[in-house]
Protein backbone atom coordinates (compact mmCIF):
# COMPACT_ATOMS: atom_id res chain seq x y z
CA UNK A 1 0.00 0.00 0.00
CA UNK A 2 2.81 2.74 0.94
CA UNK A 3 4.41 1.77 -2.38
CA UNK A 4 1.40 2.78 -4.01
CA UNK A 5 1.02 5.49 -2.30
CA UNK A 6 4.36 7.09 -2.81
CA UNK A 7 4.45 6.29 -6.62
CA UNK A 8 1.28 8.35 -6.78
CA UNK A 9 2.63 11.07 -4.56
CA UNK A 10 5.34 11.21 -6.94
CA UNK A 11 3.26 11.99 -9.75
CA UNK A 12 2.16 15.15 -8.60
CA UNK A 13 3.55 18.20 -10.52
CA UNK A 14 4.37 15.87 -13.17
CA UNK A 15 2.27 16.47 -16.92
CA UNK A 16 0.92 13.37 -17.82
CA UNK A 17 3.40 13.44 -20.68
CA UNK A 18 5.77 12.81 -18.36
CA UNK A 19 4.20 10.20 -16.82
CA UNK A 20 3.77 8.04 -19.94
CA UNK A 21 7.25 8.58 -20.69
CA UNK A 22 9.13 6.89 -23.94
CA UNK A 23 6.19 5.56 -24.31
CA UNK A 24 4.19 9.43 -26.06
CA UNK A 25 5.20 9.28 -29.33
CA UNK A 26 3.71 5.42 -30.08
CA UNK A 27 0.56 6.66 -27.86
CA UNK A 28 0.05 9.68 -30.16
CA UNK A 29 0.39 7.73 -33.42
CA UNK A 30 -1.39 4.71 -32.70
CA UNK A 31 -3.81 5.57 -30.22
CA UNK A 32 -4.71 8.76 -31.57
CA UNK A 33 -4.49 10.53 -27.87
CA UNK A 34 -8.10 8.14 -27.07
CA UNK A 35 -8.43 7.21 -23.24
CA UNK A 36 -9.02 8.92 -20.29
CA UNK A 37 -6.64 10.44 -18.35
CA UNK A 38 -7.64 7.70 -15.47
CA UNK A 39 -6.64 4.89 -17.85
CA UNK A 40 -3.23 6.40 -18.62
CA UNK A 41 -2.43 6.75 -15.00
CA UNK A 42 -3.13 3.30 -14.91
CA UNK A 43 -1.54 1.89 -17.16
CA UNK A 44 1.86 3.99 -17.32
CA UNK A 45 1.97 5.11 -13.53
CA UNK A 46 0.74 2.23 -11.87
CA UNK A 47 1.06 -0.52 -14.64
CA UNK A 48 -2.07 -1.84 -14.87
CA UNK A 49 -3.64 -2.65 -17.91
CA UNK A 50 -7.77 -0.28 -17.86
CA UNK A 51 -10.16 -2.74 -16.94
CA UNK A 52 -14.44 -2.64 -16.48
CA UNK A 53 -14.27 -5.41 -13.95
CA UNK A 54 -16.66 -5.49 -10.89
CA UNK A 55 -13.46 -5.33 -8.17
CA UNK A 56 -10.93 -2.41 -7.33
CA UNK A 57 -8.39 -1.49 -9.93
CA UNK A 58 -5.46 -2.55 -7.58
CA UNK A 59 -7.29 -6.40 -6.92
CA UNK A 60 -4.18 -7.69 -8.89
CA UNK A 61 -1.85 -6.42 -6.52
CA UNK A 62 -3.43 -7.78 -3.31
CA UNK A 63 -5.11 -4.70 -2.55
CA UNK A 64 -8.54 -3.30 -1.72
CA UNK A 65 -8.08 -0.04 -3.68
CA UNK A 66 -9.82 1.63 -5.89
CA UNK A 67 -8.35 4.86 -8.48
CA UNK A 68 -9.99 7.65 -9.14
CA UNK A 69 -8.79 10.16 -11.13
CA UNK A 70 -10.68 13.72 -10.72
CA UNK A 71 -10.11 16.63 -13.24
CA UNK A 72 -10.69 20.10 -11.84
CA UNK A 73 -11.36 23.17 -13.15
CA UNK A 74 -10.60 27.00 -12.33
CA UNK A 75 -13.42 28.85 -12.40
CA UNK A 76 -13.18 32.36 -14.06
CA UNK A 77 -13.70 34.71 -11.24
CA UNK A 78 -12.96 33.11 -7.91
CA UNK A 79 -9.41 31.53 -9.55
CA UNK A 80 -10.55 28.60 -7.40
CA UNK A 81 -10.56 24.97 -8.34
CA UNK A 82 -13.77 22.69 -8.22
CA UNK A 83 -14.33 19.39 -9.27
CA UNK A 84 -15.44 19.24 -13.36
CA UNK A 85 -17.83 16.46 -12.69
CA UNK A 86 -19.35 13.64 -10.35
CA UNK A 87 -17.12 10.95 -9.09
CA UNK A 88 -18.19 7.79 -11.05
CA UNK A 89 -18.13 4.39 -9.11
CA UNK A 90 -19.34 1.79 -10.81
CA UNK A 91 -22.50 0.06 -12.79
CA UNK A 92 -25.52 -0.45 -11.05
CA UNK A 93 -25.88 -4.33 -11.24
CA UNK A 94 -29.73 -4.67 -10.62
CA UNK A 95 -29.55 -8.09 -10.29
CA UNK A 96 -27.37 -8.53 -7.67
CA UNK A 97 -27.91 -5.69 -5.72
CA UNK A 98 -31.30 -7.37 -4.74
CA UNK A 99 -29.54 -9.76 -3.04
CA UNK A 100 -27.08 -7.72 -1.15
CA UNK A 101 -26.58 -5.35 2.39
CA UNK A 102 -25.03 -2.54 2.39
CA UNK A 103 -22.28 -3.88 4.44
CA UNK A 104 -21.77 -6.63 2.16
CA UNK A 105 -22.23 -4.70 -0.93
CA UNK A 106 -20.40 -4.78 -4.39
CA UNK A 107 -20.42 -0.94 -4.05
CA UNK A 108 -18.66 -0.82 -0.33
CA UNK A 109 -16.17 -3.47 -1.51
CA UNK A 110 -15.04 -2.04 -4.71
CA UNK A 111 -15.17 1.89 -3.16
CA UNK A 112 -14.22 1.59 0.48
CA UNK A 113 -10.45 2.82 -0.02
CA UNK A 114 -9.62 4.67 -2.44
CA UNK A 115 -6.70 6.27 -4.45
CA UNK A 116 -8.06 10.03 -5.37
CA UNK A 117 -5.55 11.60 -7.80
CA UNK A 118 -6.66 15.42 -9.14
CA UNK A 119 -5.15 17.16 -12.14
CA UNK A 120 -5.75 20.33 -13.95
CA UNK A 121 -8.28 20.36 -16.85
CA UNK A 122 -8.00 22.84 -19.29
CA UNK A 123 -10.32 22.95 -22.19
CA UNK A 124 -7.55 25.01 -24.31
CA UNK A 125 -4.19 22.33 -23.70
CA UNK A 126 -3.88 18.80 -24.79
CA UNK A 127 -4.61 16.10 -22.33
CA UNK A 128 -1.24 15.28 -22.44
CA UNK A 129 0.01 18.12 -20.61
CA UNK A 130 -2.74 17.74 -17.53
CA UNK A 131 -0.60 18.10 -14.84
CA UNK A 132 -1.25 16.27 -11.51
CA UNK A 133 -2.35 18.31 -8.45
CA UNK A 134 -2.48 15.91 -5.96
CA UNK A 135 -2.70 12.24 -4.72
CA UNK A 136 -4.59 11.16 -1.69
CA UNK A 137 -5.98 8.49 0.45
CA UNK A 138 -9.33 7.99 0.98
CA UNK A 139 -11.78 5.57 3.14
CA UNK A 140 -15.40 5.75 3.18
CA UNK A 141 -16.01 4.72 6.04
CA UNK A 142 -14.21 8.00 7.90
CA UNK A 143 -16.14 9.99 6.44
CA UNK A 144 -18.96 11.96 8.29
CA UNK A 145 -21.48 11.61 5.85
CA UNK A 146 -20.68 7.90 5.95
CA UNK A 147 -24.39 7.17 7.31
CA UNK A 148 -25.66 9.55 4.51
CA UNK A 149 -24.08 7.43 1.85
CA UNK A 150 -25.47 3.90 3.23
CA UNK A 151 -28.73 5.60 3.36
CA UNK A 152 -28.52 6.60 -0.44
CA UNK A 153 -27.31 3.27 -1.05
CA UNK A 154 -30.13 1.77 0.36
CA UNK A 155 -32.94 3.61 -1.06
CA UNK A 156 -31.71 2.47 -4.88
CA UNK A 157 -31.62 -1.08 -3.44
CA UNK A 158 -35.30 -0.64 -2.26
CA UNK A 159 -36.25 0.91 -5.72
CA UNK A 160 -35.08 -2.26 -7.49
CA UNK A 161 -36.26 -4.97 -4.97
CA UNK A 162 -39.69 -3.01 -6.15
CA UNK A 163 -39.40 -3.01 -9.15
CA UNK A 164 -38.73 0.17 -10.02
CA UNK A 165 -35.41 0.47 -11.37
CA UNK A 166 -37.04 2.42 -14.30
CA UNK A 167 -38.63 5.27 -11.61
CA UNK A 168 -34.56 5.94 -10.03
CA UNK A 169 -33.32 9.42 -10.22
CA UNK A 170 -30.93 11.67 -8.67
CA UNK A 171 -32.79 14.32 -7.44
CA UNK A 172 -33.75 11.60 -4.46
CA UNK A 173 -30.42 11.27 -3.03
CA UNK A 174 -27.86 13.29 -1.34
CA UNK A 175 -25.04 12.14 -2.19
CA UNK A 176 -24.52 8.93 -3.46
CA UNK A 177 -26.62 9.17 -6.42
CA UNK A 178 -28.03 6.92 -9.58
CA UNK A 179 -26.52 8.74 -12.50
CA UNK A 180 -27.50 7.66 -16.28
CA UNK A 181 -24.70 5.96 -18.35
CA UNK A 182 -24.87 5.87 -21.88
CA UNK A 183 -27.70 6.49 -23.76
CA UNK A 184 -30.68 3.72 -24.81
CA UNK A 185 -28.55 1.37 -26.08
CA UNK A 186 -27.21 0.88 -22.24
CA UNK A 187 -31.13 0.12 -21.26
CA UNK A 188 -31.55 -3.00 -19.58
CA UNK A 189 -33.64 -5.30 -18.08
CA UNK A 190 -34.59 -5.19 -14.19
CA UNK A 191 -35.65 -8.09 -11.68
CA UNK A 192 -38.87 -7.76 -10.33
CA UNK A 193 -40.60 -6.04 -13.37
CA UNK A 194 -40.83 -6.04 -17.03
CA UNK A 195 -40.28 -2.41 -17.27
CA UNK A 196 -37.01 -1.39 -19.54
CA UNK A 197 -34.32 0.71 -16.93
CA UNK A 198 -32.21 2.89 -17.72
CA UNK A 199 -28.42 2.02 -17.30
CA UNK A 200 -27.20 3.95 -14.07
CA UNK A 201 -23.99 4.29 -12.11
CA UNK A 202 -23.11 4.82 -8.76
CA UNK A 203 -21.64 8.56 -8.47
CA UNK A 204 -20.44 10.83 -5.76
CA UNK A 205 -22.27 13.88 -6.94
CA UNK A 206 -20.04 17.08 -7.18
CA UNK A 207 -20.44 19.03 -4.54
CA UNK A 208 -19.50 15.83 -2.16
CA UNK A 209 -16.62 15.32 -4.21
CA UNK A 210 -15.60 18.87 -3.42
CA UNK A 211 -15.88 17.99 0.47
CA UNK A 212 -13.90 15.28 -0.13
CA UNK A 213 -11.04 17.17 -1.02
CA UNK A 214 -11.54 19.72 1.37
CA UNK A 215 -11.64 17.21 4.53
CA UNK A 216 -8.92 14.64 3.29
CA UNK A 217 -6.43 15.88 0.80
CA UNK A 218 -4.09 17.14 3.66
CA UNK A 219 -4.21 13.94 5.27
CA UNK A 220 -0.99 11.53 5.60
CA UNK A 221 -0.83 8.17 4.69
CA UNK A 222 -1.09 7.10 8.71
CA UNK A 223 -4.57 8.73 9.24
CA UNK A 224 -5.41 5.85 6.82
CA UNK A 225 -3.76 3.20 8.07
CA UNK A 226 -4.88 3.18 10.95
CA UNK A 227 -8.62 3.41 9.72
CA UNK A 228 -7.84 0.30 7.33
CA UNK A 229 -9.35 -2.86 9.00
CA UNK A 230 -12.49 -1.33 10.93
CA UNK A 231 -15.35 0.68 9.97
CA UNK A 232 -16.29 3.99 11.85
CA UNK A 233 -19.73 3.49 11.55
CA UNK A 234 -22.40 5.17 13.87
CA UNK A 235 -26.15 6.00 13.49
CA UNK A 236 -27.24 7.97 10.91
CA UNK A 237 -27.93 12.04 12.32
CA UNK A 238 -30.91 13.40 10.69
CA UNK A 239 -28.97 16.88 10.22
CA UNK A 240 -31.66 18.19 7.83
CA UNK A 241 -33.98 18.17 11.05
CA UNK A 242 -31.95 19.41 13.04
CA UNK A 243 -31.62 22.32 10.92
CA UNK A 244 -35.16 23.15 10.44
CA UNK A 245 -35.51 22.92 14.17
CA UNK A 246 -33.03 25.53 14.61
CA UNK A 247 -34.31 27.31 12.03
CA UNK A 248 -37.87 27.19 13.89
CA UNK A 249 -36.51 28.54 16.82
CA UNK A 250 -34.70 31.69 14.86
CA UNK A 251 -37.78 33.05 13.41
CA UNK A 252 -39.11 36.16 14.71
CA UNK A 253 -35.52 37.29 15.08
CA UNK A 254 -34.44 40.51 14.04
CA UNK A 255 -31.10 40.85 11.74
CA UNK A 256 -28.97 43.89 12.92
CA UNK A 257 -28.09 45.94 9.79
CA UNK A 258 -25.04 47.14 11.10
CA UNK A 259 -23.18 50.40 10.12
CA UNK A 260 -21.88 49.71 7.09
CA UNK A 261 -24.32 48.72 4.45
CA UNK A 262 -23.47 46.20 2.06
CA UNK A 263 -25.31 44.70 -1.07
CA UNK A 264 -25.35 41.02 0.83
CA UNK A 265 -25.85 42.67 3.91
CA UNK A 266 -28.79 40.07 4.98
CA UNK A 267 -26.52 37.07 4.02
CA UNK A 268 -23.79 38.08 5.58
CA UNK A 269 -24.72 39.20 8.64
CA UNK A 270 -27.65 36.24 9.27
CA UNK A 271 -24.46 33.79 8.65
CA UNK A 272 -22.86 35.72 11.65
CA UNK A 273 -25.90 35.28 13.78
CA UNK A 274 -25.81 31.67 13.16
CA UNK A 275 -22.53 31.18 14.08
CA UNK A 276 -22.81 33.53 17.36
CA UNK A 277 -25.89 31.19 18.18
CA UNK A 278 -24.26 27.88 17.59
CA UNK A 279 -20.78 27.44 15.74
CA UNK A 280 -21.40 23.61 15.45
CA UNK A 281 -25.12 24.73 13.88
CA UNK A 282 -23.45 26.79 11.38
CA UNK A 283 -21.01 24.08 10.11
CA UNK A 284 -24.10 22.01 9.12
CA UNK A 285 -25.51 24.21 7.68
CA UNK A 286 -22.80 26.47 5.39
CA UNK A 287 -20.65 23.29 4.77
CA UNK A 288 -23.23 20.93 4.40
CA UNK A 289 -22.80 19.19 0.57
CA UNK A 290 -25.87 18.84 -0.23
CA UNK A 291 -28.13 21.66 0.95
CA UNK A 292 -27.78 25.28 -0.78
CA UNK A 293 -28.72 28.33 1.41
CA UNK A 294 -29.97 31.23 -0.21
CA UNK A 295 -30.58 34.66 1.56
CA UNK A 296 -33.97 36.74 0.29
CA UNK A 297 -35.70 39.85 0.81
CA UNK A 298 -39.63 39.30 1.02
CA UNK A 299 -41.89 42.27 0.37
CA UNK A 300 -44.95 43.50 2.44
CA UNK A 301 -46.76 40.34 1.16
CA UNK A 302 -44.00 37.80 2.45
CA UNK A 303 -43.36 37.03 -1.01
CA UNK A 304 -39.51 36.67 -2.27
CA UNK A 305 -38.55 40.43 -4.11
CA UNK A 306 -36.21 39.32 -6.24
CA UNK A 307 -34.75 36.38 -8.52
CA UNK A 308 -32.51 33.43 -6.82
CA UNK A 309 -28.96 33.83 -7.82
CA UNK A 310 -26.67 30.22 -7.57
CA UNK A 311 -23.23 31.92 -7.81
CA UNK A 312 -22.40 29.51 -11.05
CA UNK A 313 -21.01 31.35 -13.57
CA UNK A 314 -21.67 29.66 -17.32
CA UNK A 315 -18.44 28.86 -18.68
CA UNK A 316 -18.51 28.88 -23.16
CA UNK A 317 -15.70 26.51 -23.42
CA UNK A 318 -17.67 24.09 -21.19
CA UNK A 319 -20.84 24.16 -22.03
CA UNK A 320 -20.30 23.09 -25.47
CA UNK A 321 -18.20 20.13 -24.37
CA UNK A 322 -21.26 18.60 -22.55
CA UNK A 323 -24.41 16.91 -22.04
CA UNK A 324 -27.16 18.27 -20.03
CA UNK A 325 -27.44 15.41 -17.23
CA UNK A 326 -23.77 16.04 -16.63
CA UNK A 327 -22.85 19.39 -17.15
CA UNK A 328 -22.07 22.18 -14.82
CA UNK A 329 -25.67 23.67 -14.98
CA UNK A 330 -27.27 19.83 -13.87
CA UNK A 331 -24.26 19.27 -11.28
CA UNK A 332 -24.21 22.64 -9.17
CA UNK A 333 -27.41 24.40 -10.10
CA UNK A 334 -30.20 21.88 -10.46
CA UNK A 335 -29.29 18.77 -8.48
CA UNK A 336 -29.53 20.68 -5.43
CA UNK A 337 -31.95 21.33 -2.50
CA UNK A 338 -32.57 24.85 -1.43
CA UNK A 339 -33.27 26.55 1.28
CA UNK A 340 -34.88 29.87 1.12
CA UNK A 341 -33.92 32.22 4.37
CA UNK A 342 -36.45 35.03 3.78
CA UNK A 343 -36.10 38.39 5.42
CA UNK A 344 -38.90 41.47 5.62
CA UNK A 345 -37.72 44.57 4.20
CA UNK A 346 -39.19 46.60 6.47
CA UNK A 347 -38.35 45.14 9.52
CA UNK A 348 -35.13 43.22 9.05
CA UNK A 349 -36.97 40.02 10.75
CA UNK A 350 -36.17 36.75 9.55
CA UNK A 351 -39.73 35.55 9.04
CA UNK A 352 -39.87 32.55 7.20
CA UNK A 353 -37.69 29.74 5.41
CA UNK A 354 -38.60 27.04 2.67
CA UNK A 355 -36.92 24.64 1.01
CA UNK A 356 -36.85 23.86 -2.95
CA UNK A 357 -35.90 21.37 -5.49
CA UNK A 358 -36.71 21.52 -9.15
CA UNK A 359 -39.41 19.46 -10.24
CA UNK A 360 -39.44 17.00 -13.76
CA UNK A 361 -41.22 19.32 -15.42
CA UNK A 362 -38.75 22.13 -14.34
CA UNK A 363 -35.89 20.38 -14.94
CA UNK A 364 -37.15 19.82 -18.47
CA UNK A 365 -37.70 23.25 -19.18
CA UNK A 366 -33.69 23.89 -17.87
CA UNK A 367 -32.73 20.99 -20.54
CA UNK A 368 -34.53 23.49 -23.12
CA UNK A 369 -32.45 26.20 -21.82
CA UNK A 370 -29.44 24.53 -21.47
CA UNK A 371 -29.78 23.16 -24.83
CA UNK A 372 -30.47 26.81 -25.97
CA UNK A 373 -27.52 28.17 -25.27
CA UNK A 374 -25.31 25.72 -25.71
CA UNK A 375 -26.59 25.98 -30.07
CA UNK A 376 -26.02 29.98 -29.44
CA UNK A 377 -22.54 29.45 -27.97
CA UNK A 378 -21.59 27.05 -30.88
CA UNK A 379 -23.10 29.08 -33.51
CA UNK A 380 -20.63 32.08 -32.43
CA UNK A 381 -17.31 30.18 -32.36
CA UNK A 382 -18.74 28.75 -35.70
CA UNK A 383 -19.47 32.46 -37.24
CA UNK A 384 -16.64 34.87 -38.08
CA UNK A 385 -19.30 37.93 -37.36
CA UNK A 386 -18.15 40.69 -35.17
CA UNK A 387 -21.42 41.30 -33.86
CA UNK A 388 -21.42 41.60 -29.88
CA UNK A 389 -21.94 37.96 -28.39
CA UNK A 390 -25.06 37.82 -26.09
CA UNK A 391 -26.52 34.63 -24.68
CA UNK A 392 -30.22 35.50 -24.92
CA UNK A 393 -31.55 33.41 -22.13
CA UNK A 394 -33.95 35.85 -20.15
CA UNK A 395 -36.43 35.92 -17.41
CA UNK A 396 -39.37 36.06 -19.73
CA UNK A 397 -38.51 32.85 -21.82
CA UNK A 398 -40.15 31.21 -19.10
CA UNK A 399 -37.81 28.15 -19.13
CA UNK A 400 -37.22 28.08 -15.15
CA UNK A 401 -33.73 29.78 -14.93
CA UNK A 402 -32.07 32.64 -16.77
CA UNK A 403 -28.53 34.43 -17.15
CA UNK A 404 -27.16 37.49 -16.09
CA UNK A 405 -23.96 39.45 -16.17
CA UNK A 406 -21.99 38.97 -13.62
CA UNK A 407 -22.66 41.89 -10.50
CA UNK A 408 -19.10 42.16 -9.42
CA UNK A 409 -17.28 42.04 -12.77
CA UNK A 410 -19.91 42.94 -15.54
CA UNK A 411 -17.88 44.37 -18.50
CA UNK A 412 -14.96 40.90 -17.79
CA UNK A 413 -14.83 38.81 -20.38
CA UNK A 414 -14.06 35.27 -20.83
CA UNK A 415 -10.82 34.02 -22.50
CA UNK A 416 -9.37 30.96 -25.40
CA UNK A 417 -6.44 30.22 -25.36
CA UNK A 418 -5.41 33.90 -23.47
CA UNK A 419 -7.01 35.66 -26.03
CA UNK A 420 -10.59 37.92 -24.75
CA UNK A 421 -13.98 36.92 -25.66
CA UNK A 422 -16.26 39.26 -26.75
CA UNK A 423 -18.24 37.52 -24.36
CA UNK A 424 -19.62 39.10 -20.46
CA UNK A 425 -19.40 36.49 -17.82
CA UNK A 426 -22.33 35.70 -16.88
CA UNK A 427 -24.08 33.53 -14.16
CA UNK A 428 -27.32 31.10 -13.41
CA UNK A 429 -30.23 32.46 -12.17
CA UNK A 430 -33.53 30.50 -10.86
CA UNK A 431 -36.56 32.61 -11.65
CA UNK A 432 -38.49 33.59 -8.35
CA UNK A 433 -41.91 32.45 -9.56
CA UNK A 434 -40.56 28.47 -9.83
CA UNK A 435 -40.11 28.69 -6.32
CA UNK A 436 -42.86 30.68 -5.25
Amino acid sequence: MKEIYDLAKSAIGKSIREIIGDNVDELIINDKNKGTVGNLIQKYLFKIEPNNISEADFKELGLDLELKVIPLLERSLKNKLAPKERMVLGMINYHKIVDETFEESSFLKKNRHLLIMTYLYDYNADKLDYKIIDAFLYDVTADDFFPDIKSDWEKINKAVVSGEAHLLTEKNNNILSPSTKGGSENNRKQPNSDEIAKGRAYSYKVSFVKKIIENFAQEEFDFFIKNLNKINYIEKEDIEAEIYDFLNSLIGTKIPKGDKIEKNWHENVFKKTVREKDEKMFQKMYKNPYLKFSHKVLDEKGNLQEEINTNVDILPLEIINEEFENSSLFNNVIDKKYVIIGIDKKTNIFKKYWTFTFNDSQIEKCKIAFEKVKERIQNYFNSKSDEKFTFNLKKSDDLAIHLRPHAKNGSKTYEKKGVPLDIVIHEWWINKKEIT
